[in-house]
């Protein structure tokens, strides 16, 4: 009874970030409470203001990728806990000769 139970809140987990209304892109801001209120029962949500030190550790990886990605020609970044990092760029614009 508990997989079955672990399984049905997994799917209501997906179902609920899948959900072109809800996140439409990745861009998009999910704010706590649609959190708490889609997924009550089946996630604990803790707001960042609430744990200092995850919310300064959240915001100096946002910090580091904003400045990466602004100043660069990056688009995706992905690093695992090993401190392996793979880097997508964009392809360098062709410049016509002469120019």
């Amino acid at each position: 009874k508990e997989e079955a139970e672990r399984e049905a809140a997994v799917d209501e987990i997906l179902k609920f970030f899948a959900d072109r209304e809800t996140t439409l892109n990745h861009g998009r801001h999910i704010d706590i409470r649609q959190l708490e209120n889609h997924l009550l029962g089946f996630l604990r949500v803790i707001a960042l203001e609430d744990e200092p030190e995850m919310q300064d550790a959240v915001l100096s990886v946002h910090h580091c990728l904003m400045l990466t990605f602004s100043t660069t020609r990056a688009i995706k970044v992905v690093e695992n806990h090993l401190g392996l990092a793979q880097m997508t760029h964009l392809p360098p614009v062709a410049r016509p000769s002469g120019a």
